[in-house]
């Protein structure tokens, strides 16, 4: 029986790979709740929880959005092979259409956070933001880019993966170019950093898919634990390293692979156990909703908490230090899904996916990763 087979389930699905993505979701949320939201939800005057949390998020960005792109170019793998009639819907316009719709949506909704005194400047700096690959839902941007990277080169894996290992140490360079040419859109440095950054992850979960099935099946127990130690001495190394910038690119790409070489091998553990196992499917296949809603709901709990009741009651306390993040990243996650369950039941289906006349959309779904065969 082969690695991949000995983990699927009776659905057709892995179950750690689905728990696996339904960490890294839950990752994303808390990250955003605690660096992008923590300084208005845990303000510095009453204590200095809000940057703790910020550093400890800060401190798995070497593990984060990686492993997510990694986990999503493995369920790219045969995809990348299939005749592009059958693959341009779910890989192609079932992403770029909710980004499109949900970048608008957020355009016109967030700026009584970020610019309640320009709401019309706010909303036309987002629309270039939305171009540019800047904006808050850039990830789903890249995720069709890079499968038409991986489908170009699918003959050529060895050739693909050294072109992305050179555009991931020339990210910086690249944003810095940009910077440098007036006439392209300042914000378009950040979306071309993005792209060249993480496209190493996703076109190694594609290229490598067997050897980390194989991998994560075969680990022995002491990898967990020198994978961890690996990824929190290397992530302490780089918080305090002042050389050469390419050191530190390698140093960062260093600590996401051993930080995956940990999380991989635990979590095909702990997927044996049936509730967290459940857990994880119910999570994990719906990482797009989740990825949409959350920032949505984030906003409204900055306008809305701090000055409330609660809010005033919480300021200051023990309570809010420790538990204020993770309460709100649940909550957050739980909207996503419970959003998806709702599309799902009553519709409109084209909120999470392209229009489909005539058809009824199981949107709730987590976009083009639908089933690991």
């Amino acid at each position: 029986m082969s690695a991949v087979a000995s983990a699927r389930t009776s659905t057709g699905r892995l179950e750690w790979v689905d728990l696996a993505r339904g960490v890294t979701i839950f990752l994303v949320v808390m990250y955003h709740v605690a660096v992008g939201a923590g300084h208005s939800l845990l303000p510095a005057e009453f204590s200095e929880a809000g940057a703790r949390w910020a550093a400890v998020n800060r401190l798995l960005q070497p593990l984060r959005m990686p492993l997510f792109f990694l986990l999503s170019g493995m369920l790219a793998h045969s995809a990348a092979h299939r005749e592009w009639t059958k693959v341009w819907r779910p890989r192609i316009a079932d992403l770029w259409w909710p980004y499109l719709l949900w970048s608008g949506v957020f355009a016109v909704t967030a700026w009584p956070r970020y610019a309640p005194e320009d709401a019309v400047g706010y909303v036309k700096l987002q629309g270039v933001a939305t171009a540019t690959g800047a904006g808050p839902y850039w990830f789903i941007l890249m995720l069709p880019l890079y499968f038409l990277l991986v489908r170009a080169g699918r003959n050529h894996p060895r050739v693909l993966l050294g072109i992305v290992a050179v555009l991931y140490i020339g990210a910086g360079p690249l944003r810095q170019l940009i910077l440098n040419l007036a006439w392209l859109p300042e914000l378009l440095s950040g979306g071309a950093y993005r792209f060249a950054y993480f496209a190493i992850w996703y076109v190694a979960g594609w290229a490598l898919r067997k050897h980390i099935f194989r991998y994560t099946d075969r680990a022995p127990s002491i990898m967990i634990l020198v994978g961890a130690a690996g990824f929190v001495g290397m992530t302490v190394l780089i918080q305090g390293w002042e050389g050469s910038a390419l050191m530190s690119r390698l140093m960062v790409l260093a600590a996401g692979i051993l930080g995956i070489s940990s999380v991989f091998p635990l979590l095909r553990r702990l997927a044996l156990w049936g509730p967290l196992s459940r857990l994880g499917a119910l999570v994990g296949s719906k990482t797009l909703p989740i990825y949409i809603i959350h920032p949505l709901f984030i906003n409204v709990v900055v306008l809305f908490l701090p000055p409330s009741w609660m809010g005033r009651a919480l300021q200051g306390t023990v309570l809010a230090d420790v538990m204020l993040v993770p309460v709100i990243t649940v909550l957050g996650t739980a909207a996503g899904v419970l959003f998806a369950m709702l599309i799902d039941r009553v519709g409109p289906h084209w909120a999470l996916a392209s229009p489909r006349p005539g058809r009824r959309r199981d949107a709730a779904r987590a976009g083009p990763e639908r089933g690991y065969r």
